[in-house]
């Protein structure tokens, strides 16, 4: 009994200890930095920053920002997405360290970003966990996706959901579904694309 309690021990000694970053989390909009407390992330998760920047048809840009533990497989993805009478694109720059500030998202100014491809999808935006469109819009660059998404935030001052379909590259559509943690709510996401041209405005998530 004694040997086996001794080996368990080195062992123990042997085995590399994981180690778990706490990173600051915080969601900001109409901004591009946000400041919040500090959460413990699970392991071998990284600290990250959201950007998302939305130009409207008439021209008028705005952002939102989140800040959070990532995965390390999401670091330095980019993402373009039209709905309604918006583009949008997103960005996710990571750091290594506790409590650290991943540096600012940047992007290059690229001319075919916003000349339409020939390809459209249904779109709409709705409070629910769906929504039905009723025309469609014209993708843009790279998009080549139609992209279903769904966006849920609980917290104390209870649910909230919003429904998304348009265009999108698929950089978006490999974002797929994840959970983040703010303290005090929860935001979850699921995204869901078929092919530019044969998305059907009814299909199920």
């Amino acid at each position: 009994m004694r040997s086996a309690v001794g080996l368990l021990g080195a062992l123990g000694v042997l085995l590399p200890t994981v180690r778990c970053l706490s990173c600051v989390a915080c969601i900001e909009v109409g901004s591009q930095t946000c400041d919040g407390g500090s959460v413990l992330c699970p392991p071998e998760k990284v600290c990250g920053t959201s950007l998302i920047e939305m130009t409207r048809k008439d021209g008028l840009r705005f952002y939102d920002v989140r800040r959070n533990c990532c995965n390390p497989d999401k670091c330095n993805k980019k993402a373009h997405l039209s709905y309604t009478n918006y583009r949008s694109r997103q960005q996710i720059t990571c750091c290594t360290t506790d409590n650290c500030t991943p540096p600012e998202p940047t992007w290059l100014e690229v001319e075919d970003e916003s000349e339409t491809n020939g390809l459209s999808c249904p779109t709409c935006v709705y409070p629910s966990f769906d929504c039905l469109a009723q025309r469609d819009v014209e993708c843009v660059g790279e998009e080549n996706k139609c992209y279903h998404q769904t966006q849920t935030y609980q917290g104390s001052g209870g649910t909230r959901i919003n429904t998304f379909r348009g265009c999108g590259t698929e950089s978006l559509c490999r974002f797929g579904e994840w959970a983040e943690n703010y303290g005090g709510f929860t935001l979850e996401t699921t995204i869901n694309c078929t092919d530019a041209n044969t998305g059907n405005a009814n299909m199920s998530p």
